[in-house]
């Protein structure tokens, strides 16, 4: 069975099933290489730069690709200038908004001001979630779901993982081709964790991809 990967880079493999991500603008060339049923997703990782400038690239780019999302982007705390990538983020989910997009977010040191930036009116993935129980919650509540990767393993959030009753999906992040073995290791692990059957949680992924995707994409 083809497991679905909700975060991986240009670096994995061509037969994987996922949201393909880039994170710098010199990569939105090579998403023409993402094949159907994977998802393309065009997307700058927050640098500590003004990075508004490119708004107008990156919707130039979504309007001549229009199976291609948005992904990743978000806000970073190990960076300076919040207030420049908060403007710069406010603007994509608008810019999402309009172009019907699903949108791929990276968040660290920042959860409370990613939710309070949310307000349910794009489609969204919290890549790499290892937040709280309760901030999944309220990511839910704006259309936002929550992706499960390595990193969640270790988090705290995983030790509380039977209190997650809203969808989540699980990723691997990979940016090397080694996915394929990673993600049934995550959905092993979490279907484990859960004391839940394979079937069982794959229903619940489904559930997850579901609500972040609609006709529009998987038809690409």
């Amino acid at each position: 069975m083809k497991r679905f990967d909700a975060h991986l880079h240009l670096g994995a493999a061509n037969d994987a099933w996922g949201i393909v991500c880039t994170s710098q603008q010199d990569e939105w060339g090579k998403l023409d290489s993402v094949a159907f049923p994977s998802i393309p997703s065009v997307g700058l990782l927050p640098d500590g730069t003004d990075q508004r400038g490119l708004l107008p690239a990156m919707e130039e780019f979504l309007a001549k690709h229009t199976g291609c999302q948005i992904g990743e982007v978000g806000l970073d705390g190990r960076f300076p200038h919040m207030e420049l990538q908060t403007a710069f983020f406010t603007d994509v989910l608008h810019l999402a908004q309009i172009h019907h997009r699903l949108v791929s977010i990276h968040a660290v040191h920042a959860d409370g001001l990613l939710l309070s930036l949310l307000n349910g009116s794009v489609r969204s993935i919290w890549h790499g979630f290892t937040g709280s129980v309760e901030s999944a919650r309220l990511a839910a509540a704006k259309r936002c779901v929550v992706s499960l990767g390595p990193r969640t393993v270790k988090s705290g959030l995983w030790k509380r993982l039977e209190e997650l009753n809203v969808p989540f999906l699980l990723e691997t992040d990979s940016k090397d081709g080694g996915e394929t073995a990673l993600l049934e290791w995550m959905y092993h692990t979490c279907a484990q964790r859960l004391g839940i059957t394979s079937l069982q949680l794959q229903e619940r992924i489904d559930e997850g991809r579901t609500i972040c995707t609609n006709d529009q994409i998987d038809r690409q």
